[in-house]
């Protein structure tokens, strides 16, 4: 399925997750598929309308055939034949193949799912574009921006009131706040902002959010707020000035209301950092008498089960024999209650909550000790616990965390000392703050939570969140984008090793190999420092670029020891299929949650294990992985086309490819081109050669059908996926004159396909008894880039087998193995190489599968 993005800017990817940058580069095809997207009533658009919105300075005849160019450059490149035109008059996309962010955002609205929604909307539609000359276009632009915008205004409003309604303050200002952004200028949406804001205690934010509308109003309009907005602020900056005693802006019951409440006094300093520190505990205090009636209500009943994402934070503890240190604690404490209740994914409680009840869960004697603790955790119903003390060495202080299961009181994380002068302790808190934010973070979001707290310790919290959002992006395969989200929180904190690895290994996957070798060689000079996992992970990506599979094995093998059940057990997984050890990836990949965590999404589990049972032969499990993969990604086929052709079944194969053209000619003729090589290698040869010649004529069809100014990168792949199919089916004259012609016109597109195009005429010249030429070509292919040395020996090995020398060419593929070449290489070369090979023991030996 095509998915296209639009909000807060454009975004394009194909069904198996390539990017489509293309349709970027002619602004007005961009604009046209996003209106064929967008535009409502959704279904089928006139294509006089379409003259008229984006070709309206031409005549009907130029502007129609101008639409017919910009649709056949739009359906050829972008597409993948989701676009669909009932008649001549009517062009429209077929929505089960062609999914839009804008689309998904209003339908998930219909549904009632606010937070779905929003989580969608990125920006304003087609942030930052303009269609010069297009006035209609740009009219209707501006429309649906302000509609979808109001929209998202809306739905963000409806979430903070049902979080009021439902006492969740903290969550409610955070959807405030969101609806603001959407409506900076709307005086009344501010005030509505506020009064939230003030009753979450977050009086700060709200001062924050009056003072820059108050700004833009000044310097875009010369005015000022009204007097309604001044009084209301005024109010609001009373309470915050307010010596020490911080009381709720609303009760929360009447019986909390009626109970003392804690106050918290820190010390006056001059610098910026304690006044902001200040606000933060007005912060954490409103959120304390909200979390206060679930303690008394708790009281009154059973305990509720416990919540990990429900965190108590304990009083930090004086360990410095100097009494007058005692407000660091509370300071620390109040300072990492605040930043947990700005963050969206955990709950917190602070211990001042037991306050606000009349009857204590446990009595009031100063600091809890662990028992008590976890007995006021059980009674909240908070499943985790932060705590912690502090001690002075010389003229410094220095703050130990950790985070514990309250229920058995077993240590989930602890947190590297922070340290700093007793003048400046405010900076240690700070720095405790954050480390702790992150800390609950990675324990919590589903993505991060089975292995990162095993790996470095954690970093800032800003350099979390770029790390998070580039793991989206690299599991969505989206690596150029991925990348600068690893070295901005590189950036951020020079000390997230795993973030420093993880832009090396999206360095490989965007073809920067030696950018990524200088990132691993610098960690490997000081690798003695490293956390364990960090260094495993390290010892991975070093086998892996030197192709020594065992190393890289035996790497992760350690690795999902130390984190049992996480997603790299997809990478032992991957690991030991590359070492030729399918069953062993099997066992891997089995205990892993493919619909889970950073595996959602990643078809390439999919790939690995197939292959791994296909290895083995056992193809009625490798058709049940295919079809279960194929029910998450509809439009991915190759898998099931591999086991059923395995199968012998070939009727089956022939009606599975029968499905495919709706998607795209390219699909279908990589669909036949894979089944007929893997029906010849079981034997099934005439319905092979039936799906070949159905191949061969859909590749020359659409070869021919391809405009003059088609790229080579759109047919690299089709022209050597033709050539291999004309070669079986016994046409290697046509397949010379194809490739000989393509490498002429320069049109593989990449170094891959020009390595291939050469090696395959190789292939024909042994095929055809022309040693001297077979030779020949051999020595041009040395003379090409390589990644890998194994490949050139690979190819080496299929020109000798062409050639009819046996022992050679299997003494060439022992040679390449032990360079480096995955076994898996061999399983699917079978049909142009092995041939001379099938039934020659040292060969059967050498690719038997060894564990």
């Amino acid at each position: 399925m095509i998915e296209f993005r639009t909000l807060g800017g454009l975004d394009l990817h194909d069904s198996q997750g390539r990017e489509l940058r293309a349709i970027f580069s002619a602004p007005k095809r961009a604009a046209l598929l996003t209106y064929l997207a967008i535009a409502t009533p959704r279904g089928f658009h006139r294509r006089d309308t379409l003259l008229a919105l984006f070709w309206p300075e031409l005549d009907h005849e130029h502007a129609r055939r101008a639409l017919r160019q910009a649709l056949y450059k739009i359906r050829r490149s972008v597409t993948d034949g989701s676009m669909v035109s009932p008649g001549d008059e009517e062009v429209g996309l077929d929505r089960d193949a062609f999914w839009c962010d804008a689309v998904a955002f209003e339908q998930l609205l219909d549904d009632g799912r606010l937070e779905e929604a929003l989580a969608l909307y990125r920006g304003e539609l087609l942030e930052g574009f303009h269609l010069s000359g297009c006035l209609e276009f740009e009219r209707w632009l501006e429309d649906e921006r302000r509609r979808l915008k109001d929209r998202a205004a809306e739905a963000a409003w409806s979430l903070a009131e049902q979080a009021v309604a439902e006492g969740r303050t903290a969550q409610a200002a955070r959807w405030g706040r969101r609806a603001l952004a959407f409506s900076p200028s709307d005086e009344g949406v501010l005030q509505r902002v506020i009064e939230l804001l003030d009753r979450a205690g977050d009086r700060a934010g709200a001062i924050r959010g009056y003072e820059a509308f108050a700004k833009r109003l000044r310097e875009d309009y010369e005015a000022e707020p009204a007097p309604e907005t001044t009084a209301l602020i005024a109010s609001v900056r009373a309470r915050e000035q307010a010596n020490g005693a911080v009381q709720p802006s609303a009760p929360v019951t009447q019986q909390a209301a009626a109970a003392p409440v804690a106050n918290v006094t820190v010390e006056a300093r001059r610098s910026w950092r304690t006044r902001r520190l200040a606000v933060g505990a007005l912060v954490a205090l409103g959120a304390v008498a909200v979390a206060g009636a679930t303690v008394i209500a708790n009281g009154r009943g059973d305990a509720p089960a416990l919540d990990p994402t429900r965190v108590l934070v304990d009083i930090f503890r004086n360990k410095t024999g100097d009494p007058s240190l005692d407000h660091l604690g509370r300071m620390a404490t109040d300072r990492v209650t605040a930043g947990l209740t700005m963050t969206s994914f955990v709950d917190v409680v602070s211990l001042g909550t037991r306050l606000l009840s009349r009857e204590p869960v446990v009595p009031d004697t100063g600091l809890l000790e662990q028992a008590d603790l976890q007995a006021l955790a059980r009674a909240n119903g908070t499943g985790t616990v932060v705590s912690g003390s502090y001690y002075l060495q010389g003229d410094s202080v220095h703050f130990l965390a950790r985070v514990t299961n309250a229920d058995n009181g077993e240590e989930l994380a602890t947190i590297e000392p922070v340290r700093a002068s007793v003048d400046a302790a405010v900076d240690a808190v700070e720095q405790l703050r954050d480390r702790v934010m992150t800390t609950l973070a990675t324990l919590t979001d589903p993505r991060l939570a089975k292995w990162m707290r095993y790996a470095s310790q954690p970093p800032t919290f800003e350099a979390y969140t770029e790390f998070v959002e580039g793991i989206e992006l690299a599991t969505h395969r989206r690596h150029r984008e991925a990348l600068p989200h690893f070295l901005a929180a590189v950036a951020l904190d020079s000390n997230f090793t795993m973030a420093s690895l993880w832009a090396a290994w999206e360095y490989e996957n965007t073809g920067q190999a030696a950018r990524r070798d200088s990132i691993d060689d610098a960690f490997n000079r000081r690798r003695v420092h490293l956390a364990p996992l960090d260094r495993l992970w390290l010892d991975y990506q070093l086998a892996y670029g030197r192709d020594d599979h065992r190393g890289a094995l035996k790497a992760m093998r350690r690795f999902v020891q130390i984190a049992p059940g996480s997603e790299f057990l997809y990478k032992a997984g991957q690991a030991a299929f590359r070492a030729d050890r399918p069953r062993e990836a099997i066992e891997f990949l089995t205990q892993a949650d493919p619909e889970s965590g950073w595996l959602r999404g990643w078809d390439f589990y999919w790939d690995i294990l197939s292959r791994s049972y296909h290895m083995l032969g056992e193809h009625r499990e490798e058709l049940a992985v295919a079809r279960r993969a194929r029910r998450l990604f509809p439009n991915s086929v190759r898998r099931e086309l591999l086991a059923l052709a395995a199968l012998g079944r070939t009727d089956a194969v022939q009606a599975l490819i029968g499905e495919v053209p709706a998607q795209s000619e390219e699909q279908t003729i990589q669909a036949a081109h894979n089944a007929a090589s893997e029906l010849f290698v079981h034997g099934h040869v005439d319905a092979a050669s039936q799906v070949l010649d159905r191949g061969i004529m859909l590749g020359q069809a659409w070869l021919s059908t391809l405009p003059t100014d088609t790229t080579s990168g759109q047919i690299g792949g089709v022209i050597w996926q033709l050539a291999e199919m004309l070669v079986l089916r016994g046409r290697v004259d046509e397949a010379r004159v194809l490739l000989e012609r393509a490498l002429e016109e320069e049109r593989a597109g990449n170094p891959f396909f020009r390595r291939e195009y050469i090696g395959t005429l190789g292939l024909i010249a042994g095929m055809q008894g022309d040693r001297q030429r077979a030779l020949e070509i051999g020595q041009d292919l040395a003379a090409q880039p390589w990644r890998s040395p194994s490949e050139l020996v690979l190819w080496h090995a299929r020109i000798a087998a062409s050639l009819g020398e046996i022992d050679q060419a299997t003494a060439l593929v022992r040679e390449a193995v032990g360079k480096g070449l995955i076994v898996r290489s061999v399983h699917q070369d079978a049909p142009l190489l092995w041939r001379a090979l099938r039934d020659h023991p040292p060969f059967q030996e050498l690719i038997r599968p060894k564990g």
